[in-house]
């Protein structure tokens, strides 16, 4: 319950209950905890405002690796 999210379930960026909570989620999460030891990156793209997405996207603090992220 950072920045970002709400604790309002009526609202369009509530949290959930808990981690994981939602199946298609938790399916991702089991998926790529399967495939991880093979895994070289995990890229998401937000369709809804074509953005890519970083890990750390709670944040506007600059992150340390930045330049590697996005070379």
């Amino acid at each position: 319950m950072e920045g970002g999210s709400s604790s309002n379930p009526c609202s369009d960026i509530y949290a959930g209950p808990s981690p994981f909570s939602e199946k298609s989620v938790d399916v991702m999460k089991k998926f790529i905890e399967s495939v991880a030891d093979n895994m070289e990156a995990d890229i998401d793209f937000h369709t809804l405002t074509q953005m890519i997405l970083l890990p750390y996207g709670h944040t506007t603090m600059p992150l340390d690796n930045y330049a590697e992220m996005v070379g």
